[in-house]
């Protein structure tokens, strides 16, 4: 009796080997959805967009992009959180939403042990535009007249505790001046409605405006953008502000480890392929690969400043 359990518990372990390794070998076996809580024609979109067509053909199934726009990428979080972690259902997502949401909404559905980072394939830096016929011609202009009209400029930027947001709080802050603050829910609307002077500034990423409807009169980074060499950094000016947005893929936790290492390879095939490098080019958007354990790392480096800086500049959730 004994011998014949051992040799059951010998072709059980066998059956558990070649299971696991039969889904690694199989994965994926239908379409994977990329969940993206960007409307579509904004720079996370755009990025993700080709990203995940890189990533079907290089795994020979569709990435279907699924934009879940809402909730500063919370909407589109919950349902990525609480899908069943087969590596089915994926998010393409800078890191504010699984980091500063977080640390300033309750109940959210997730928390950032909800996910399991993939690979880092992108990094955003961020812009402050006015419109073409803004009578502010440059950042001094701005401050100028912010000082001695406290709240009476308005600046509008996507999403409430996101990393714009969070920029253009250190700008103001380390500027000494106080703004108002429009808050939208597509980045769209925002530069349009920067375009049309409606507000007085917008805060985008760079890759999601077009310049022939706004100007660039800084960016919120340590280095100029190659699309917009001419527009001085924030840092250069003297006011320096917090990190840039970085992001890229995450699976739910308790995603097969076969099936993230799968999709950990593919990440950086794609990110290194030409199409995926000219899209970054095209869209002024630097892309550092991190491959999972470098990109949680970090994220974890992320959520200890970003929470240093929520609470040191009082954001609140709205």
């Amino acid at each position: 009796m004994a011998i014949r359990a051992a040799l059951g518990s010998v072709v059980l372990a066998a059956s558990l080997v070649g299971a696991t390794s039969a889904h690694a070998q199989t994965y994926p076996t239908k379409p994977v959805q990329v969940f993206i809580h960007f409307n579509p024609g904004a720079v996370v979109d755009i990025l993700g967009r080709v990203f995940s067509d890189e990533m079907g053909t290089a795994l020979g199934q569709q990435f279907v992009v699924v934009n879940r726009e809402g909730g500063s990428g919370i909407i589109a979080n919950q349902a990525v959180a609480q899908a069943r972690p087969d590596g089915y259902t994926l998010a393409f997502t800078p890191q504010g939403s699984i980091v500063i949401q977080p640390q300033i909404k309750k109940d959210l559905g997730y928390t950032f042990e909800s996910f399991q980072p993939i690979c880092q394939v992108f990094e955003n830096h961020f812009a402050i535009l006015v419109s073409h016929n803004s009578p502010y011609k440059t950042v001094n202009d701005i401050i100028e007249y912010a000082r001695a009209n406290p709240n009476k400029m308005t600046f509008g930027v996507f999403g409430i505790a996101s990393v714009p947001h969070l920029q253009m709080h250190s700008f103001l802050f380390a500027a000494k001046v106080q703004m108002t603050q429009v808050p939208y829910k597509s980045v769209g609307t925002m530069s349009a409605e920067t375009a049309s002077g409606q507000i007085d500034m917008g805060v985008t990423a760079f890759g999601s405006f077009n310049p022939q409807q706004v100007r660039v009169v800084a960016v919120l980074a340590s280095r100029r953008n190659e699309l917009h060499p001419d527009a001085p950094t924030t840092a250069e000016l003297g006011y320096p502000v917090s990190a840039p947005a970085f992001g890229g893929l995450v699976a739910p936790k308790g995603t097969p480890r076969e099936v993230l290492n799968t999709l950990e390879t593919a990440c950086a095939k794609v990110h290194q392929g030409a199409k995926y490098q000219e899209i970054l080019k095209r869209t002024g958007t630097p892309g550092p690969y991190l491959g999972a354990a470098d990109y949680e790392k970090r994220l974890r480096e992320d959520i200890t400043s970003k929470g240093e800086l929520v609470r040191a500049l009082n954001i609140k959730d709205e």
